[in-house]
């Protein structure tokens, strides 16, 4: 199985919250797009001192950083439409591209992406 992360199910992974046991039997080869990298690094230094440290944590877990491609720049601005009012952000978008160009289960605890109507398989972890 193809598996994506967003933001939050890495940010629960390395924060050991509630539902990072459902998802980290995924993580080994789990992608992130290199856009939600940017997200989770930065909502880091809002919570720890040493966030280089934190994020060697995801080195070990083995997950795929992926590029933002052209196509999924395409992808993602296509979804606009769909999402327009439902507090679905750029980087909302970009994961949901990701996960739509590799035909990957994406991962998410964000409940409002499963009732977006998209030909996407989406877990929730929470």
């Amino acid at each position: 199985m193809t598996v994506v992360f967003d933001a939050s199910t890495i940010l629960a992974i390395l924060k050991n919250e509630a539902g990072a046991d459902v998802v980290i039997e995924h993580a080994r080869g789990a992608m992130l797009s290199s856009v939600n990298l940017v997200e989770v690094r930065s909502k880091l230094f809002e919570i720890v001192s040493d966030v280089d440290a934190v994020m060697a944590n995801l080195d070990r877990l083995e997950i795929v950083i992926m590029p933002f491609t052209a196509t999924q720049a395409k992808i993602a601005a296509d979804l606009w439409p769909v999402v327009k009012g439902k507090n679905v952000s750029i980087a909302d978008r970009v994961c949901l591209a990701l996960a739509i160009d590799q035909a990957a289960t994406l991962w998410t605890a964000d409940k409002d992406w499963v009732t977006l109507g998209l030909d996407l398989d989406i877990r929730l972890f929470l």
